[in-house]
């Protein structure tokens, strides 16, 4: 044993959390967990693992026993399930994916009823100091949000971006600003998350994932032989759903194969929705072994990357590092990154731009075979399993250490400035109003509208920066009150001032539009009581001269 891996062994381990764990689950954010973690103890770096004992992302039931075991050499600790309500998480997500509002309340009863457990938190908060550093993966999980916020010095978030409805929740930006760190996996995740998402935590990293330089090389004519298939096919590689962009694919390749007959095949391997098209040159295979994968990455004319939703996109690198070239969706910032920075392919935005993307990867052997040269060439350049360990362990060298005060400073003052944004604002109104109409029957009392005033105000005037420390507690509170100006002075206050006085007003405007509206609702009841008493008058004098 080395000198260098008896140091490591002596190192505090690194906490991965993820909602599932196994060798079982392919998801992008799982193996790259995994993967991280089994790297980690191949060189001697001290590593946990915690998760739950779901199997199963879309019921998270408790599949697994709780307890520790061991998977590759790395220590697992299963912890159960909370019981939720999953009904809520799909109420709001589908609603999310129709582009509809979501409020912040609603935000937490998402997250809330997301795959949890109690358990594993309580271990977090245990252990934190046993602990060099906790990386949370992937943003979108409870176990993610919550464990994070149990542990939020410690914590590192892989959060595997992409531009869907849920990333741009305030509850994850929250989480983003208030965790120590955060590791992307490519640029153009980083600039998604600041640039879009407006994330602005100082400690970020790019790190990705790596890949084996002596991966074995794929036997193209052995994966066409076996399976039947022509001379040249376009290869697709993941899950079959619309979420991948799959039927889009379809789509372009029975188009272009109506426009240009001819042998050319579409390869779908992954597991999903059936496809069914009763068509001889669209073949669905399903999951596949991986010497078959880099057997199909290797014989496939082009590998094509449909989805505009990737973080990474680990199939993009496998087929690279088998030399065949890459078509990729434009819209995707990531894939399409990837194939600017390495020259190992095309992209499209459109059918026009397939078809000439395709006519190009099929008509220029020699072309082809260069970009995909260019693509093996980048991944071994910047996506080996040495170079990603050294910027994962330089970035948590970076941000597990003692923070600088004004960092510290600088990331509160974000979130105290999150608590004013226009969604938490309109909510709180909202609630405002409601609270007004629900009273509004019986009329506001004076108690009522001095709730709603104090409610109005958002103010601290009372603020203090105070220590607690002996002796030199007044002067730590002095500097304190220093480094603090600079927030509350110029920018804080006049937000607060312009706030409460757009509150005062709001409520000098509506109150006493309630209490007119009080008074109409309760003379027009007294002129319906009224004609109700004329009726029944009315009825009993008819009723008199029906007897006489």
């Amino acid at each position: 044993m080395s000198a260098d891996h008896m140091h490591n062994t002596h190192e505090q381990p690194i906490a991965l959390v993820s909602p599932r764990y196994g060798l079982d689950f392919a998801g992008g954010a799982e193996r790259l967990v995994r993967d991280y973690a089994e790297q980690l103890h191949r060189r001697g770096h001290p590593v946990e693992v915690l998760t739950t004992c779901t199997t199963d992302m879309y019921d998270w039931n408790n599949g697994y026993p709780a307890g520790t075991t061991e998977i590759n050499g790395v220590a697992v600790h299963r912890f159960r399930t909370d019981d939720v309500d999953i009904g809520a998480v799909h109420r709001v997500a589908d609603r999310a994916h129709k582009q509809q509002p979501i409020t912040y309340r609603e935000q937490l009863e998402f997250i809330r009823n997301s795959v949890n457990s109690q358990a594993l938190y309580e271990t977090l908060r245990q252990r934190q100091d046993e602990f060099r550093c906790c990386i949370f993966a992937p943003y979108l999980f409870g176990t993610t949000y919550f464990g994070a916020r149990a542990v939020p010095e410690k914590a590192l978030l892989l959060p595997c971006l992409h531009d869907e409805p849920f990333a741009r929740f305030t509850i994850y930006r929250e989480l983003m600003e208030a965790a120590r760190g955060i590791l992307f996996n490519v640029e153009a995740e980083r600039r998604f998350a600041r640039e879009s998402l407006g994330v602005a935590n100082p400690n970020t990293a790019v790190v990705g994932y790596g890949f084996d330089p002596d991966t074995p090389a794929g036997d193209g004519a052995r994966f066409r032989a076996t399976r039947g298939l022509p001379e040249e096919f376009v290869l697709y590689a993941g899950r079959l759903e619309g979420g991948k962009n799959v039927p889009l694919l379809l789509e372009y390749f029975v188009r272009y194969k109506t426009e240009r007959p001819g042998p050319l095949a579409l390869v779908l391997i992954g597991e999903g929705e059936v496809i069914q098209l009763a068509r001889p040159d669209v073949i669905e295979i399903g999951f596949v072994s991986e010497n078959e994968k880099r057997d199909a990455f290797a014989g496939a004319t082009v590998f094509c990357q449909p989805s505009v939703n990737e973080s990474f996109s680990i199939v993009l690198m496998e087929a690279w590092i088998q030399g065949t070239p890459a078509l990729v969706h434009g819209d995707c910032a990531v894939t399409r990154e990837h194939v600017e920075r390495s020259g190992g392919g095309w992209w499209f935005h459109d059918y026009a731009e397939f078809r000439a993307a395709l006519d190009a990867a099929v008509g220029d052997a020699a072309g082809r075979e260069r970009m995909g040269r260019a693509g093996r060439a980048y991944v071994l350049r910047e996506y080996t399993w040495d170079a990603v360990i050294a910027r994962l362990l330089a970035a948590i060298e970076r941000f597990s250490g003692p923070e600088p005060l004004r960092a510290v400073l600088a990331r509160r003052g974000v979130r105290r400035a999150l608590a004013f944004s226009r969604e938490r604002f309109d909510e709180h109104l909202a609630e405002v109003v409601a609270r007004a109409e629900a009273d509004l029957a019986q009329g506001l009392t004076h108690p009522q509208i001095d709730a709603l005033r104090a409610a109005a105000r958002v103010g601290m005037p009372e603020y203090e920066v105070r220590s607690g420390a002996p002796l030199v507690g007044p002067a730590i509170a002095a500097i304190r009150r220093n480094l603090t100006s600079h927030l509350r002075e110029p920018y804080l206050d006049p937000i607060i001032t312009r706030q409460e006085a757009y509150n005062q007003l709001l409520l000098d405007t509506l109150l006493p539009a309630l209490e007119r509206s009080i008074r109409a609702q309760q003379r027009l009841e007294r002129q319906v009581r009224l004609l109700e008493q004329q009726l029944a008058e009315l009825r009993r004098e008819q009723g008199d001269q029906a007897t006489e």
